[in-house]
């Protein structure tokens, strides 16, 4: 499962994107990844969430997490970019660390929370 240490709270776009193509391979991820003219043409675009000046750890993990579900499901960029948005930092990390996506639910998630507690007994 991927680690959220893993990735740096908010770097620049050289960064972002040395990260983005060390972390895909280790994800099972191929195909073209994003070079630092793509990624800062998505933030413009506002495909990814923006929050301040540098790129965050949260758009790392949404930008793999679009190639996931491009590669995984089918989705167009755009709507991979949407569904990512909508999801917060734990669930991406579920994503991109399980390939499996739990529902959505109103409460607590008993297996978010069962993922969670195994993660931290193994660590």
């Amino acid at each position: 499962m991927l680690d959220h240490n893993q990735i740096p709270d908010q770097c620049d776009a050289e960064q972002a994107a040395s990260t983005v193509a060390a972390l895909a391979p280790m994800l099972g991820i191929g195909g073209d990844l994003p070079d630092v003219r793509t990624l800062r043409l998505w933030r413009t675009k506002r495909l990814m969430t923006i929050d301040g000046r540098h790129f965050t750890r949260r758009n790392i993990l949404e930008v793999l997490a679009w190639r996931k579900l491009q590669q995984r499901d089918g989705l167009s960029q755009q709507a991979a970019a949407q569904r990512a948005r909508s999801l917060d930092e734990t669930r991406l990390l579920l994503l991109l660390g399980t390939g499996n996506l739990p529902p959505p639910s109103t409460g607590p998630d008993p297996l978010i929370t069962l993922q969670l507690l195994a993660s931290g007994i193994v660590t």
